[in-house]
């Protein structure tokens, strides 16, 4: 069991819902603290539904990462077994497989989670597959990801030394031969290009992944990983793919950005406290391009002849 009380160490084969289930600090609670403690406490003791975008990324990551689970996952939409009154074949798309039969909304009646695989749009399985095929051509992420040898998806837990407290990771893939981790990303329509994955390294604070990342790692196996990567991947055609890498300026940079973000934790769980916004005194002005817009528009108004 993958949980609050694990000791730290490295766990494989922790299932995707078991690990987000741990009241563990990780990064992305962490990254809420940017908001208020109240937003990091929620995120940590309520995990998010994933979103569509979360959705096809988790079946990115289990095909390209842990094949070996997609296809017992994921299954395209079928027609429903049931017969009609008539005693006609049910012309509907199946919704819900139980013991081994599939049914649509109509005709389940079943109570319960559905004993079979998630059932997905066919066009869903071909982006995937898509994106695998575009990340398995680019010589350079091809030989990121061969070689069954590299740990992949690995949970783990680690006790921060300044703040004691224990926080958990879970990495993509791990190559300990370059010293390198490394995260699969799915990104929109151009997100691939060197520019606009720099955008989003800053607008999601994906260097606070990387130092939290090998931070952790640090405490677990001092010396062994010093660089971190991504493998990032567009979600629609033509799939353009990319390996982007972090320097070590930006790594030291979200390191900065992420022990305070550790200690503000501690301080929040020691005291039980978890505050929203604080109170202010200070009122809000409007930023000059903020109040040229509005006189933009005023203007506007006045010349009108409407």
């Amino acid at each position: 069991m993958f949980d609050e009380k694990t000791a730290p160490g490295l766990y494989p084969e922790v299932p995707e819902e078991e690990y987000h289930a741990a009241e563990l600090p990780d990064n992305s609670c962490l990254s809420d603290l940017l908001l208020s403690p109240a937003h990091c406490y929620w995120n940590l003791t309520h995990p998010r539904p994933p979103s569509p975008s979360m959705q096809l990324g988790t079946a990115v990551h289990l095909l390209v990462l842990e094949p070996q689970s997609f296809n017992a996952r994921y299954a395209a939409a079928p027609g429903c077994d049931a017969n009609t009154k008539k005693g006609d074949r049910c012309s509907r798309t199946a919704s819900v497989c139980r013991d081994g039969e599939w049914f649509c909304s109509q005709h389940d009646q079943g109570e319960g989670p559905s004993s079979g695989p998630e059932i997905v749009d066919p066009q869903f399985l071909e982006n995937v597959w898509a994106m695998k095929e575009s990340l398995m051509a680019h010589k350079e992420i091809r030989s990121m990801l061969e070689g069954e040898e590299w740990p992949r998806e690995m949970s783990t837990v680690f006790a921060d030394p300044e703040s004691g407290f224990n926080c958990k990771t879970r990495i993509d893939l791990m190559r300990p031969d370059i010293t390198t981790l490394l995260d699969l990303k799915t990104v929109r329509y151009g997100g691939a290009k060197e520019r606009s994955f720099a955008k989003s390294i800053f607008q999601f604070g994906y260097h606070r992944q990387a130092a939290f990342y090998l931070h952790g790692m640090n405490q677990l196996a001092p010396g062994l990983y010093d660089e971190f990567g991504w493998i990032v991947v567009e979600t629609e055609p033509p799939y353009a793919c990319a390996l982007r890498q972090l320097e070590g300026k930006a790594i030291d940079l979200g390191r900065e950005h992420v022990l305070p973000l550790l200690d503000k934790f501690a301080e929040c769980a020691q005291q039980n406290e978890w505050p929203a916004y604080p109170h202010t005194d200070k009122r809000i002005e409007f930023a000059p391009w903020m109040t040229s817009q509005i006189t933009d528009d005023i203007m506007s108004l006045e010349e009108s002849p409407f």
